[in-house]
């Protein structure tokens, strides 16, 4: 899986000084949302009382 990130200004001059620090954070967002997603009860797991 390929992603992309584009950034400007400040934040494009550090992207370049250290581009392992926004993969490694990149990945580590994107593992949160994969968590949150397959954890998330679907709507034939709610119920309503």
């Amino acid at each position: 899986m390929k992603n992309e990130f584009k950034c400007s200004g400040f934040k494009k001059i550090m992207a370049t000084l250290i581009p392992g620090s926004f993969k490694k954070q990149s990945y580590k967002y994107m593992l949160m949302f994969k968590e949150f997603t397959e954890n998330e009860p679907g709507p034939e797991e709610d119920s309503i009382d």
